[in-house]
């Protein structure tokens, strides 16, 4: 069960209209976050709604919701870009060796660049930058 709806019956209206409000504004950041162009504005408005849903026993629906939506974000873009570099070669009687081989190699500096560039985030948030 991905929350408990035992919780929720205690509720009086007030805290009722709240997690409805804390819903949407978290359904809003998340989008901001995962369907945006990168503006990571949106995070530090995600954690008190988090906070506000968690306390209401939604945890686990604030955690499904959030990982669903991470792994459609990353089907919609990561892995579009990441078949793109294979277009050229879809056509197998074309292709010579040596362009595969330089396709491949591109992709690899790209994916390198990546992690370098996002282990030097961590690094900086791990010191509290």
């Amino acid at each position: 069960m991905l929350w408990d709806p035992e919780a929720l019956d205690s509720l009086d209206d007030a805290a009722i209209g709240d997690v409805l409000q804390s819903w949407a504004s978290f359904c809003g950041c998340n989008d901001a976050l995962l369907c945006g162009r990168g503006d990571l504005s949106a995070g530090a408005d995600l954690v008190p709604l988090v906070a506000a849903l968690c306390g209401y026993g939604l945890c686990s629906l604030v955690q499904d919701h959030f990982l669903h939506s991470l792994e459609e974000a990353f089907k919609s873009n990561a892995v579009l870009k990441f078949w793109k570099h294979f277009d050229a070669f879809s056509d197998a009687s074309k292709l010579g060796t040596t362009d595969f081989q330089c396709q491949v190699t591109q992709f690899c500096i790209h994916k390198s660049f990546q992690k370098a560039k996002l282990k030097g985030r961590s690094t900086c948030i791990g010191q509290g930058s």
